[in-house]
């Protein structure tokens, strides 16, 4: 009993046992005590590598859990600007150094002749003296409303029919759907059936020589299809630049002056002028989700001078 009663001491406070000095009275021999404490010592030892294999186990797994989160984990979606639903360009204004055509003069909110892509007079750089020297504005630049916002829809109300059409020629052709609606508001109001005063045909008003023989150039596909590809053909010719693409498409050219763009307006085919005002209505009107006609935006007004007009 007293054996036993020691070894459990022993066991429960070895620090004690090992402070005597084993001369048997206790009957325990000093080997005994020297196998016991081996025992005991290996056990501590095994306690011990026990908790460190445990930790460096649960260390191991806490590393393969991260490494496998970051490797899994999925990309931060990409904005792209159709998907918003405000100035969806660089800030509430177009953000480029215009050059020899500064000041920009673009302002947040839209005027009679300023808006977030600048104002009437940077747009129409050099018409007065020299001719005209389209600022450079990719679509990058641009500052344009997303064809999604409900608010702008409103705006675009004539053309609810024709949304999924805008986005599949768009998109063919690589540039905003806002860009077709607001050629279809521009050109035509969005009528399929207008025909132009020089010949112009359908929605998007094309000239004569985009008509092929034998095709209907009313057909609404047949009319975005060529005016999306038209358009396209002039950004890609004109390096990207927007407001030159933009120009050609009412018949502008590099070096036009005032004086050329008002020419036809004492002929035959008044209507044939070039819109002073459409480079500030199409950007700082249509593709801001504002009626450019309704909100009176412009300063030249040239085509009203024809009759009915």
């Amino acid at each position: 009993m007293r054996s036993s009663f020691v070894l459990v001491a022993f066991l429960l406070a070895p620090a004690a046992v090992f402070a005597s000095e084993f001369d048997g009275s206790s009957g325990i021999t000093p080997r005994s005590a020297e196998n016991i404490l081996h025992r005991h010592r290996q056990h501590a030892h095994v306690v011990r590598d026990g908790k460190k294999a445990l930790k460096k186990r649960a260390l191991s797994k806490s590393k393969r859990c991260k490494a496998k989160h970051t490797t899994t984990s999925a990309p931060a979606p990409t904005q792209t600007k159709e998907s918003g639903d405000a100035n969806d360009g660089s800030g509430d204004v177009i953000q480029i150094d215009g050059g020899k055509c500064n000041p920009v003069g673009a302002t947040a909110k839209t005027t009679k002749t300023t808006g977030p892509n600048g104002s009437i007079d940077f747009l129409n750089c050099g018409i007065h003296s020299g001719g005209w020297t389209p600022p450079k504005i990719t679509v990058k630049n641009l500052i344009y409303k997303s064809l999604d916002n409900p608010n702008v829809r409103k705006t675009f109300a004539p053309c609810t029919k024709y949304f999924d059409k805008f986005e599949q020629y768009a998109k063919a052709n690589g540039f905003p759907s806002i860009f077709l609606a607001a050629f279809a508001m521009q050109e035509s109001s969005c009528n399929p059936g207008t025909k132009g005063g020089g010949g112009e045909v359908g929605m998007f008003q094309l000239s004569p020589d985009k008509c092929k023989q034998g095709v209907d150039c009313f057909d609404v596909d047949y009319n975005m299809r060529t005016a999306a590809e038209y358009f396209k053909g002039q950004l890609d010719s004109s390096g990207g630049n927007v407001l030159e693409a933009l120009g050609s498409y009412n018949g502008w050219f590099e070096g036009i002056t005032e004086g050329k763009a008002r020419a036809a307006a004492g002929g035959p085919c008044c209507l044939c002028q070039n819109n002073l005002d459409y480079l500030h209505q199409w950007t700082n009107g249509w593709i801001q989700g504002i009626n450019a006609y309704e909100a009176g935006l412009g300063k030249y007004f040239n085509l009203r001078v024809c009759s009915g007009h």
